[in-house]
């Protein structure tokens, strides 16, 4: 079995979910999560997870002496911009894994493995939306050529110098392995070469206008189900899914809204225990579910 490491970067206090966000990670225990953050571990951390705290000014130390540019940022948001070179950044973390990835906390996992298996793992990079590199779960061979790949992007120390959030993440970093992204940004195409490799598979985990639901609609869930590691929609019968990303709900940074769905939610985690069986994500938040599968 291919050794896997996850690598989540967040300043700032704990989103309200974490600890169900750790749960289903328990629930994957053949992948490592390595999370990057200035909070303290928060109690019965999964033995598959490991805390690393910085500051947020010494992280950015840190990768401005890594990377050998200036780095002032003000926004944690710009970190986004670095996630395709976490393997560069922390190639002490990564020592031994045959991938590294990175992601997002805004996200419950249902079983990891079931989707990223031997086939799919044939790929220098995998991603989980069909049309992009995904910044939110993107998955990429531990090897120097891909760890030093964003240095194929021409101006990268500019984009990522820059105080204001570039999308590197996805939209330029696709560039490197989506032909179609490429041939929309005419000029990219005499500057960056193709350089392929790359399994974009839809895995449906957004809620957001301009991709479609697996009918082809827009008529996403209006409820998810974890249970005991296994993800399911109220839409998709049995149909099981890698994750969800609840964006859509939890801000309104790509919604258009004034405020996010879940600003007024209070209690948000309705969820008794340290370790549920089971519990519900939708628009009114988590609720148990535990006392309804026994």
């Amino acid at each position: 079995m291919k050794r896997v490491a996850m690598i989540v970067i967040w300043f700032g206090p704990l989103p309200r979910w974490f600890s169900l966000y750790l749960e289903s990670c328990r629930w994957n225990p053949t992948i490592d999560f390595f999370v990057i953050c200035d909070a303290p571990a928060p109690d019965d951390v999964p033995p598959n997870v490991r805390f690393i705290r910085y500051s947020f000014r010494d992280y950015l130390a840190f990768v401005a002496a890594r990377l050998g540019i200036p780095v002032q940022w003000q926004d944690p948001f710009k970190l986004c911009d670095i996630k395709p070179m976490i393997g560069y950044l922390h190639e002490d973390l990564i020592r031994g894994y045959d991938f590294w990835g990175y992601g997002d906390s805004d996200v419950i996992y249902g079983d990891i493995r079931r989707f990223m298996g031997e086939e799919e793992l044939r790929h220098d990079v995998i991603s989980t939306h069909e049309h992009i590199v995904s910044g939110h779960f993107a998955l990429l061979r531990n090897s120097e050529r891909i760890n030093r790949v964003f240095r194929r992007i021409r101006h990268w120390r500019y984009l990522v110098t820059t105080p204001v959030h570039k999308g590197f993440d996805e939209r330029i970093f696709s560039m490197l392995f989506v032909e179609q992204k490429r041939k929309q940004h005419a000029i990219h195409r005499l500057l960056i070469p193709w350089i392929g490799g790359a399994l974009l598979r839809e895995q449906y985990s957004t809620s957001l206008a301009g991709l479609p639901w697996i009918d082809g609609s827009g008529n996403f869930p209006a409820m998810w189900f974890w249970q005991s590691g296994k993800l399911t929609a109220d839409n998709a019968g049995d149909r099981e899914f890698l994750y969800v990303h609840f964006t859509h709900w939890a801000s309104a940074r790509w919604t258009g809204t004034s405020k996010a769905v879940w600003h007024d939610v209070d209690p948000l985690v309705q969820v008794t225990g340290k370790r549920p069986e089971a519990f519900s994500i939708s628009a009114r938040g988590f609720r148990d579910l535990s006392a309804t599968v026994n």
